[in-house]
């Protein structure tokens, strides 16, 4: 994972191939060699509860402020190269494929969405660093995603999975809230940490009237039936508790119908998700859920399943087939490393009786 970072602009690279196939025969390949935005937040969120000495962290802060000051455009854009610059191409290569998967590509046109999870999980990063260091570094960053999260955060977006249709996307609006409520305890301003909070209880409003399923689970956008992996991390980021009805609700329908061997697949609205592999990070958090639950036996399965997908160096790809643990999507996948570090140390800390749920006191 630290091969994949530079030590220069403190971009962290989601992983060192392109368009390694999700689906093998498929078109679903993509050029993965940028920072995302939304990755690199939660590997350096995941990444700080360790005994770390700062350098990841504020050289995340570091590059979010260089990437923001270069690219005026939006506020944040998804992805950027590794030296700040905004994609803005997408090439096709005469290139065979892995497995005779095709396109082969180089670009990512995912630079031009709109992604309200990625400056969400900016702040969210943004506060635990703080809390952890005690310094406000790059403060008006921070300040400006906040004040653009409060006036946008009610728009359809494209998602955290990069789905071409825009919709009110649960995830988005629940961090959106967390990164709100956290922000608000750094803001020296009264007013504006009394606005923030008062947009985040508009947001967590929202989510309840309209972002559940009709069995009282968080749905994956608003008006949808169907859930995702990634409402898992609302009990860890501290969104509600790993008991809520809600919550349980939704872990029952993740365990019903997005499980197989003890991994776990992502919901996906323009593609079948059952036809691509189980989502390695996804799971690793469902590890991390059930830790924190209490379900320390449920959580050390998940965990070997997701091992056994590694290869002889231990290095993990985006996702596996549940079934015979083939590598599918691109290698190696920071998201997926750090995703796995953090339910380990989760597991072992929860066991030990110290909770790994971040609050906001």
């Amino acid at each position: 994972m630290l091969q994949l970072t530079c030590g220069k602009t403190g971009g962290i690279l989601a992983a060192a191939t392109t368009s390694l196939p999700e689906v093998i025969g498929g078109e679903r390949n993509y050029d993965y060699r940028y920072v995302w935005v939304r990755d690199a937040a939660l590997i350096t969120a995941a990444l700080s509860v360790l005994e770390t000495d700062g350098e990841l962290e504020f050289g995340f802060l570091e590059f979010m402020y260089q990437a923001m000051k270069k690219n005026t455009g939006q506020c944040v854009y998804p992805l950027y190269t590794i030296d700040y610059q905004m994609i803005d191409h997408l090439e096709q290569l005469d290139a065979t494929g892995y497995l005779e998967s095709k396109p082969v590509q180089v670009g990512n046109i995912a630079s031009e969405q709109r992604q309200l999870d990625a400056e969400a999980n900016v702040l969210i990063s943004g506060y635990i660093i703080y809390d952890k260091y005690g310094k406000r570094l790059h403060w008006k960053t921070m300040r400006k995603i906040a004040n653009f999260i409060c006036e946008n955060w009610h728009k359809p977006e494209n998602g955290i999975w990069e789905e071409g249709l825009e919709l009110q996307y649960t995830a988005g609006k629940v961090y959106s809230a967390l990164g709100l409520e956290m922000m608000s305890r750094f803001n020296e301003d009264e007013k504006e940490a009394a606005y923030w909070k008062e947009v985040a209880k508009e947001i967590r409003d929202y989510v309840s009237n309209n972002c559940m399923t009709p069995d009282g689970a968080f749905a994956n956008y608003a008006g949808s039936d169907e859930t995702d992996i990634s409402s898992v991390l609302y009990v860890i980021f501290g969104y509600v508790e790993a008991n809520a009805p809600e919550m349980l609700a939704t872990i029952k329908l993740l365990e019903d119908h997005y499980q197989e061997n003890n991994l776990y697949r992502r919901t996906l609205v323009e593609f079948d998700s059952a036809k691509e592999g189980a989502f390695l990070a996804g799971s690793c958090w469902m590890a991390h859920y059930y830790a924190v639950a209490g379900g320390f036996e449920k959580a050390r399965q998940i965990l070997d399943a997701v091992k056994a997908c590694q290869n002889d160096l231990g290095f993990f790809s985006e996702e596996a087939d549940p079934l015979t643990g083939r590598m599918l999507g691109n290698f190696d996948q920071t998201f997926v490393h750090s995703s796995f570090i953090c339910a380990a140390n989760g597991l072992t800390r929860e066991i030990e009786g110290t909770s790994t749920v971040v609050r906001v006191p």
